[in-house]
This record gives C-alpha cells, structure tokens and sequence, in this order.
C-alpha cells in the first residue's frame, strides 16, 4: 500500500460575520438561524476537503462552561479576540450569507474571507452562490452552494498560500508583578532573558 495524500498543513475555525461590531459570536448564533447554519454547511465542507475544523459556537461554549472567559462572552469584548487567538486553528474563515430572491426561486450567497488567526492578517475570499430554487430552505440552498468544486477551489487556494507565506504565531510573555527580575536581566551565560527566548524560538519554532 502507497503512501496517502499529503495532510493539509493548516486548521480552520469558523466565525460568523458581524454586521454590528457591538454583537456577540455567542448572541448571533442564538439569534440568526440562517447564518448559523450557513455556518454549520461552511464547516461540513471544509470537513469533506480533508481540513481539520472547529467552530466559534463550540469554543465559546466549551470556554463559559469551563468558566474561563465567564459571561462576558456573552457580550461583545476583546476577549474574543482572545478566544480565537487561543483556539487550535491557524486560519479563521468568516462566513457571510445572502438569501437572494430570483425570478425562479431563492438562491444562497455565501461570501467568505479567510485570516491568519494570530496576526488577524487577511489572506484570501470568496463568494459561493447556488442555484436559483422554488424553495425555502435555507439548509438545502447552502448544501447546495458548497456541494461543488467552488469550496475545494477555496481550500487549494489557502494551501498554497500557507506553502508560499508559512502561518505565523504570536507568543506573549509576561512576568508576573511578583516577579524580582525583568526581561532584562542577565542569565548565567550573560545573555539577557529577553535574548535567550528569542533566541530559543528561533532555533526550535
């Protein structure tokens, strides 16, 4: 037996778009039915093209029961920022979606954009529509929009540029206020601490 396919190198979490920068990931899946299973369609495609996935919904939900992050996730704050810079994704896909009236039916318009998870740096989009349908059924019309090629199409185009600009990741370090050194001060090999981290992530990441 040959080998398989090469893995794909890169994890995705999937968010919905805010039309209200003031709203909540938590509050717009329990309010916007539509988008959320725009949402859930977006994460099972993606599943399909062999890519490891997760949802905003599930890490929020696994973050208050845990009480980490308590209630405030409730609310819209930089904690989400946090969130998903601490979720096990390197790319955060935002999923938009259109309900489209035609001459011939209802039609699906899911727009999606794609961002390194650590630095919130933009990396590519989309829009996927589907066929007009005397429908309405928004569950149907976006398993119709992502049962093509369009979602493989978008998942290559990430790959290639995960190969071409590798994903980054930003590291914090912060003493605690007990602390009786600084990031400043010497180890024995006279190399100050600051250094000596850089240094280690550069040899290691």
């Amino acid at each position: 037996v040959g080998p398989g396919p090469d893995p794909i190198p890169f994890s995705i979490i999937i968010i919905p778009y805010k039309t209200d920068k003031n709203e909540s990931y938590a509050k717009i899946y329990e309010t916007n039915r539509n988008l959320r299973t725009a949402c859930t369609k977006v994460q099972e495609a993606f599943q399909r093209c062999g890519i490891e996935t997760q949802n905003i919904r599930a890490l929020v939900k696994r973050n208050t029961d845990g009480d980490d992050w308590g209630e405030e996730l409730n609310s819209a704050t930089s904690n989400e920022r946090e969130l998903l810079r601490n979720a096990d994704a390197d790319i955060y896909v935002e999923v938009d979606l259109q309900i489209v009236q035609e001459r011939n039916g209802k039609a699906a318009s899911i727009t999606l954009n794609a961002y390194e998870t650590s630095t919130a740096n933009y990396m590519a989009s989309t829009v996927i529509n589907s066929e007009p349908r005397n429908i309405n059924n928004t569950d149907a019309l976006c398993a119709d929009a992502l049962k093509g090629q369009n979602i493989r199409v978008f998942a290559k185009t990430l790959e290639e540029k995960v190969k071409n600009n590798p994903l980054r990741m930003m590291i914090d370090f912060t003493l605690s206020n007990d602390a009786d050194f600084t990031f400043r001060d010497r180890c024995k090999n006279g190399k100050t601490i600051e250094s000596t981290v850089r240094e280690f992530f550069e040899n290691n990441a």
